[in-house]
Formats: structure tokens, C-alpha cells, sequence
């Protein structure tokens, strides 16, 4: 435990107890949102149990309960909430032990390891009073108590003492917001209205340099399968497998238990290759892309320099192809790289791998650089790689759709390419398909997805910045597409159909542009990042978009982009053939910062839910009631959202969250478990990145990259709250006192909003004067209806979702002595039943200052 001087704030709280229910006492209240971990040596002696809430920890000891959290610039504040007169020894009796395996491995003594932990769900601290119990439980996510009791409880009321240590007020505020202590026969009056959606476990996931996680795919049974890039030599690998870091960097593979407590297996994945000291912090192997088949077996894709990269026996090609120069540093060669395909057991063992690569064009100067960026595989085995080739010579299969790399007239720039294999170790037979995609200009593919008809999915950009001076528009597309183009200007992601049936020309089925309308001329971008596909056969595609013109469709969640920089979007297709009705739904995702730039993911459940991950730089991210973190927490943040696409405008948005700290966190990976659960794989640069106890790491690793840390991965699990409410969220805030000098003035700051994703229709605005106060004037902008010393605004629109406002009222004051402070009471009302009522009100206090004050107003 942390040591600090205290000072005390005494808080009696008289709490009407009513006779406990025995038969309702016989079922443990409160649910498994929350793991009570039991100290059996692992902590300090003096902690029986601990809990975590997001970045908020909850110590209980025999004498109290302590919550620690950070605040900022690395302090801490820690309340100690104890009973007055109260049995300082209680019997802790933890209740309904959950199905969670947690082990402490600390240090290398073996004695200090501690295994199969005792987990639970709540802790009873009996007779805490004569008759009377204390109940410290889960609810949704966040902690919550309650006295119960077999007696006469009406005896044993209680006096609540919270001492905390000193953070500019911070202490009384978290004093104020702890959960209301109620009677055992009222468990609702427990649960905040907000509920908070629960972080079920957060695990960092790297070593002691610089390690990212790229790409997540899950089991049935919730086990995540990871992919990403490491510097690190000293990952915590598999013994058995791959331990050593081979170059400055290596791609890796883990596959991790689904309670997040440890992993199955971890591997690093790569060759030698170190490149000259002003490449070195260049990824050089990496893994991008991941995904798994029935059995557990894990298949990985991504990019390698190294001339020794694993491949197996019978691979298709064995034998590195990127060996010439594609860069240099001070006369010092960087080789091109090559795309590599590998097939990892249900164990992690090397089952299949090999190189997918061509050569550089030396008369040309250019090309021999080739990588993977998404990967899938049928139900029969059969992997489908695409990303991107430089390569004139990548290997393409007879009747394959085009076999000449395109238009080498204007430079060897990126190409797509689609790659289908049999991993049945028959060399050069194992490639079943292989082909370009693609026109003059950068192309890239970034994911794909199959069906079982065998059909594969792809999403990417096509970038024709300079298309319009080369009159070089040709990327293909099929007639009847949604927009076939051709393109003027800009970059556009496209969606592909596609079957390697090796019928040339014919194996592309559909293929559209997406974006702003190809006639468009700016230069503004729009780039798909991630596809999935639904039960019914449409296509949804996810990515980054800086045009403010992108195509949207009627009644979706948000039409007009709000990022200076770009938003993230996502759009439904169904393909079929029709043009501008192939369009479904489509919509931004976004705040007034930028969104998606980095990184972007989307998945989809059972019923069409879409959930989306990336990076925002939004404050004003839009975040629903239930969140886990509603609060923007700098740099940038993880964002999670649902969305269900029902056209319904702002209510589409299901659940919108951030999560992260203080310095930049990016979601790089989602895959659904079930509705409303989902688990995330990125990186963070925060070392206050909220893990949860028990997680398989849960100390912040990245070392140092210069001008800050370097980041660390990570991959937590969210258990989603979805609002079934209508979801109005209107408010009203003004600070604590507003001063003025004696028979003059006070100027109150006032602000309101709504939160909600539904607007706030036939608002009105409330403020009752104490008698001595006068009404002077307000900055509002709408006359108010003045009622003796009752003032009423009504505003002559609604209030839609994130649109915070602010004024001045300003009363007059009494010619009073000096500390005279007067109350006024302010209310928003609206027309639609409100998710937080107790945002609606607010009080302030007019102040007989000294001297006349100036308000202060943030915008």
C-alpha cells in the first residue's frame, strides 16, 4: 500500500435499514462482471481481497475498503472508506467463486509464485454490526455494497468515514461518486444509472522494447490468436518453439487463453536480417494479418528481408526473392522484401511456410518489394492471400485474370495481388492461383474474407492522385457496379468479387469504387481497411476517409464528417449488378479530430451488428450511456463501437467507447465473440493502459524509442452494455460559486447538452433565483419567461447528439455583507425520457465577494 499524509472528511450517512430477507440473502447478489482476487500471499499481508474497475483499484482489509486510482502526471489518490464504531475485525467471507484460473509468477523464486488463485464475485464482511453485514459485490461492470441483516437493522445505522490524501479536490469528488450504500431489500438502488460497460480482462502483450499486435481472430471457444511485430529479445515464448529474436525485428504469433490469463503458446516468427543502423528501427519482419480454421491451426501473412525467413520441406518456393537493393542509407543497401505465407498447429509448431515474392527490375530502377496484408482460409484448407506487389515478375498460374504486371511504362507501382494455396508441401503444385489486380497507378489490397462457395472478398485502396494529367483512369470495374467509374482524381477504396476459377477476364465478378463519385475532382482519400460478410451474402467494408463528399445513405448514423483530418466509415454492400442500389447503408464514424488514419478493423455477430476498432483523436468521439470510458484520455485513444445499421440515424450507434490513457493507444484488431462481446488487439505508448488482475501481463514493457516509450501491445475483452432506453441525455452544469461584488453583480457560467444519441426535442431551460437575487440579463440568444424569480428558456430546436452549448446568466446581487452566498437552482428539461436523469440539475451559488470577478468560460 501506498503511504501519504491524510487529511479527514467525515461523511455520516444515516441509512434506513430495513429487516434482511433471509431467503432473499440464500442468492449472492450482484453478477461475475467483476474478479474479487483472494490474497493467498501474493499481495501485501494486510489485503484479504482486490478488485479492479478500469484504472480504479479496490483494496478490502479487515478494518477497511481502500480505492486507489490514478489522476494525473503520476499521482495517485487513495480514499480509506471505514465504519465508525464498527467490528474492527469482521469475518470476510467471500461468496460465489467463479471459473478463473489466475497465477502469479514473481520473480524467479519459484516459493513467490503463487497458482489457481481464488477468484470471486462479491465478499461479505460479517457482523460488521450486531445483526448487521456488509456486501461488497459486481454490478455490470462497476463495484457496488449494501448492508444486510438478520436482526433489527433500524439500530445499526451506519457512520461512513472516508480519509484520502491530498489531489486538488480530486478526493472529495471520488467521495462524492462512490456507490450509494444501500438496504439489502432494494438491490436496484445499487445500480448507477450509468452503467458502465465491463473491461472482462486487459493484458499488455510484448517484452521490454517496441511490440505491436496487428490482427486478432477468435475461436468458439474465445481464445485469441494475435499477430504483430516485435523488437523485443525478450518475449515470454514457448519453450518448444521459436524463443530467440533473429533480426532487429521478427513478426510473432500468440495464441492466448480465452479468460486472458495467460497464453497457449507464443512464437517469434522471422530470420537474421538487421539492416544499417539508419534502417534499424524499419519493421523488417512482421506479421499483418492472421486467421484460423476449424482445428485451431493458425495461418499468418506479412512481410520478411531476411534470406532465412522459416519455410518448411515441399513449401512452394523456399528460396528468398527480394535480395536486391530497394533503398539505400550512406551507400548502405536495404533489401527488397518478400510476402510470406505460414501455418502454425493448434500448438504452435511450424507446420507449413513459405516465400511469395518476385525480383527487382534493375532498367527500370525500381520494384521486388511484395507483402501480405490479409489472409483467409475455405473450409476446405485452402489459403487466400492478397496484399501488394512491385514485383514485374510475382507468380501468376495460367488462366489466371491478368499476368502482366500492369502499365510497367509509368513505374512498377503497387499492384493488388490474390494468391490461393494448398499448403500440401508439393512445392511449385501448392500454388493454385496467383494473379495482378489492378491498373497503372498505387493499388493495394488490404483484407479479404471468403465464402463457401469458394468466392473471395477484397477491400483496398486505389489511389489516382495523378490520373488526370496521365488520363491513366484505368482500374477495373464491372458494369452495374455501385460506381464503375472512371476515377478523375483522388484515392477510393474499392470492393472486389472475385473467383480463381482461371477463366481469365471472367474470374472478376464484381468490382466497385467507393468513395466520393469517381467524377469527383479532389484530391481527398477514402481507403477500405477491413471486409466481412454476412449470413444473407452482403459485404461490409471499414476504413479511413478524409472527403467530406463520400456517398452516405438516408437515416444513417451520421452523414456529414466531423474530422478535420478524416473520419473512420463503414458501408454495406449487396452486390447485385444494380449500381447506386447496390449501396445499403453507409455512414461516418467520427469526432472533430481524426479517426481510423492508422488503423481500422471491423467484425460483424449473428445478427449484423457491426463492431468497429481504430484510433481517434476526438474529443467528442461519440460515446453512448453504459460506456467504459467516456472520457477522451489524450493523444489517441482506442475507440469500440456497435453500430447496427437500421437506418435510424443516431440511434444506429448501439455502443461507442474509448479506452486508453494518457498517451497514444490504437486498436489495430477486433474479432466478436457473441453479441455485445468483443476482443481488441493493438498497441499502446501509456503505461497507465488499464489492465485487469490476473491478465497475463499486466506491466507496461516499452522501452525507450528516443522522444518517448515505445509501445507495448495489448488485447483486452469488452462485455458491451447496450442501452435499451431511449437514449435522451440531456444536461446542465455551472460551477460551485460565482462571485460578485456587494449591490452588484454575478455572472454564472452555465453549460448543456446532450450526450444521448437521440435528439432532445421541446427543450427547456429552468432557473429558480434566491429571493434576494435579481435577473440582469443572459447571453442565450432566446427571451426567457420570467416568473417572479423563475426563469424558463425554451430553445426552438432540438438538441442533437454532442451538441454542448453555453451562457452567461447574470443576476444581480443584495447589498449584503462580504461570504453571503445565495442559491440558484438549474434544470434542463425535453420531451423524451432521459437515460441519466441526475444530469438534469444542477446548483450554483451566487457569492458576495471582495472584489468583482470576471467569468472564466471554456469553450
Amino acid at each position: 500500500m501506498c503511504t501519504h499524509r491524510f487529511w479527514v472528511l467525515v461523511v455520516v450517512i444515516v441509512i434506513s435499514l430495513a429487516v434482511g430477507n433471509p431467503a432473499a440473502q440464500a442468492s449472492p447478489p450482484g453478477d461475475n462482471s467483476l474478479l474479487f482476487v483472494e490474497n493467498i500471499g501474493q499481495f501485501d499481508p494486510s489485503v484479504r481481497f482486490l478488485a479492479r474497475v478500469g484504472d480504479e483499484t479496490l483494496w478490502l482489509l479487515h478494518d477497511a475498503l481502500w480505492v486507489s486510482r490514478p489522476v494525473e502526471n503520476d499521482r495517485w489518490l487513495a480514499l480509506r472508506l471505514s465504519f465508525a464504531d464498527a467490528n474492527p475485525t469482521p469475518l470476510l467471507e467471500p461468496f460465489a467463486r467463479q471459473d478463473v484460473q489466475i497465477n502469479y509468477f514473481i520473480g524467479a523464486d519459484p516459493a513467490g509464485w503463487r497458482t489457481n488463485v481464488p477468484v470471486w464475485s462479491g465478499v461479505r464482511y460479517v457482523d460488521l454490526y450486531p445483526g448487521v453485514d456488509l456486501e461488497v459485490y459486481a454490478q455490470r461492470g462497476q463495484w457496488a455494497w449494501r448492508l444486510t441483516g438478520n436482526g433489527d437493522t433500524t439500530a445499526a445505522a451506519s457512520r461512513l468515514r472516508v480519509e484520502g490524501a491530498p489531489a486538488e479536490g480530486v478526493a472529495v469528488q471520488t467521495a462524492a461518486s462512490l456507490p450509494p450504500l444501500s438496504p439489502a431489500d432494494d438491490p436496484a438502488t445499487a445500480q448507477p444509472e450509468d452503467v458502465p460497460a465491463s473491461l472482462v480482462w486487459s493484458t499488455f502483450l510484448g517484452g521490454s522494447a517496441f511490440d505491436m499486435a496487428r490482427d486478432i481472430v477468435l475461436d468458439s471457444g474465445g481464445a485469441a490468436f494475435v499477430t504483430g511485430v516485435t523488437f523485443s529479445p525478450d518475449l515470454p515464448a514457448t519453450p518448444g518453439l521459436d524463443t530467440t529474436l533473429g533480426g532487429n525485428s521478427d513478426a510473432f504469433v500468440a495464441r492466448l487463453r480465452a479468460d486472458g490469463s495467460g497464453v497457449h503458446y507464443l512464437t517469434y516468427l522471422g530470420g537474421a536480417y538487421t539492416p544499417p543502423p539508419e534502417f534499424i528501427d524499419w519493421m523488417m519482419d512482421r506479421g499483418n494479418a492472421i486467421t484460423i480454421d476449424a482445428s485451431g491451426a493458425a495461418y499468418v501473412t506479412g512481410h520478411t528481408y531476411s534470406n532465412d525467413f522459416p519455410t518448411t520441406p515441399g513449401a512452394y518456393d523456399t528460396t528468398y526473392n527480394g535480395g536486391e537493393t530497394c533503398a539505400t542509407a550512406d551507400n548502405q543497401p536495404i533489401n527488397c522484401g518478400d510476402a510470406f505465407v505460414t501455418k502454425l498447429d493448434a500448438a504452435g509448431r511450424l507446420v507449413y511456410s513459405t516465400y511469395l515474392g518476385g525480383s527487382y527490375l534493375p532498367y527500370v530502377d525500381s520494384g521486388g518489394d511484395d507483402e501480405g496484408l490479409g489472409i483467409a482460409v475455405s473450409a476446405e484448407g485452402r489459403i487466400f492471400v492478397t496484399g501488394f506487389t512491385t514485383s514485374w515478375d510475382f507468380p501468376t498460374t495460367a488462366g489466371a485474370y491478368k499476368r502482366v504486371f500492369a502499365r510497367e511504362e509509368y513505374g512498377l507501382n503497387d499492384d493488388i495481388i490474390l494468391s490461393v494455396f494448398n499448403p500440401a508441401g508439393r512445392g511449385r503444385a501448392d500454388l493454385l492461383y496467383s494473379t495482378f489486380i489492378g491498373g497503372g497507378w498505387q493499388e493495394r489490397g488490404a483484407d479479404i474474407v471468403v465464402d463457401t462457395a469458394g468466392f473471395a472478398y477484397l477491400t483496398g485502396y486505389h489511389d489516382a492522385q495523378l490520373a488526370y494529367i496521365e488520363n491513366l483512369p484505368d482500374f477495373p470495374t464491372t458494369a452495374g457496379a455501385f460506381d464503375p467509374g472512371p476515377m478523375v482524381r483522388g484515392t477510393r477504396a474499392f470492393l472486389i468479387k472475385f473467383f480463381p476459377g482461371g477463366q481469365g477476364a471472367a474470374d472478376l465478378r464484381y468490382s466497385t469504387l467507393f468513395g466520393s463519385p469517381s467524377t469527383a475532382t479532389t484530391s481527398d482519400l477514402t481507403e477500405g481497411h477491413a471486409i466481412a460478410l454476412d449470413a444473407t451474402g452482403d459485404v461490409y467494408v471499414g476504413g479511413y476517409t478524409s472527403d467530406a463528399g463520400m456517398t452516405t445513405t438516408p437515416g444513417a448514423f451520421d452523414r456529414t464528417m466531423g474530422g478535420l483530418w478524416g473520419d473512420a466509415f463503414v458501408a454495406r454492400f449487396h452486390l447485385g449488378a444494380q449500381g447506386a442500389a447496390d449501396l445499403r447503408y453507409a455512414t461516418y464514424l467520427g469526432g472533430a479530430g481524426a479517426e481510423a488514419f492508422w488503423e481500422c478493423d471491423l467484425a460483424l455477430d449473428a445478427n449484423g451488428d457491426i463492431y468497429l476498432t481504430g484510433e481517434t483523436r476526438s474529443s467528442d468521439f461519440p460515446v453512448t450511456p453504459g460506456a467504459y470510458q467516456r472520457a477522451y484520455a489524450g493523444s489517441d485513444d482506442v475507440f469500440v463501437a456497435r453500430l447496427r445499421p437500421a437506418g435510424q440515424g443516431a440511434a444506429d450507434l448501439i455502443y461507442g467507447s474509448y479506452v486508453g490513457a494518457a498517451h497514444a493507444d490504437l486498436g489495430a484488431g477486433i474479432g466478436v465473440l457473441a453479441p455485445g462481446v468483443v476482443q481488441v488487439a493493438g498497441y499502446t505508448y501509456s503505461s497507465a493502459f488499464p489492465t485487469t488482475p490476473g491478465a497475463f501481463d499486466t506491466t507496461f514493457g516499452g522501452g525507450d524509442c528516443g522522444s518517448s516509450a515505445c509501445p507495448d501491445g495489448m488485447v483486452f475483452k469488452l462485455a458491451m452494455a447496450e442501452v435499451t432506453t431511449p437514449d435522451v441525455d440531456a444536461y446542465i452544469a455551472a460551477p460551485a460559486l460565482a462571485p460578485g461584488p456587494a449591490a452588484g453583480a454575478a455572472a454564472i457560467p452555465i453549460a448543456f447538452g446532450n450526450k444521448g444519441a437521440t435528439d432532445a426535442a421541446a427543450v427547456t431551460i429552468t432557473a429558480t433565483l434566491h429571493v434576494s437575487l435579481t435577473y440582469v440579463a443572459d447571453t442565450l440568444g432566446v427571451a426567457p419567461v420570467v416568473n417572479g424569480n423563475t426563469l424558463v428558456w425554451t430553445l426552438p430546436q432540438p438538441l442533437s447528439f454532442g451538441d454542448d452549448r453555453n451562457f452567461v446568466l447574470t443576476v444581480g446581487l443584495p447589498d449584503a455583507p462580504l461570504d453571503t452566498r445565495l442559491p440558484v437552482t438549474l434544470a434542463i428539461g425535453s420531451a423524451g425520457p432521459e437515460a441519466l436523469p441526475a444530469n438534469n440539475q444542477a446548483t450554483t451559488e451566487a457569492w458576495v465577494a471582495l472584489r468583482a470577478f470576471l467569468p472564466v468560460i471554456q469553450r
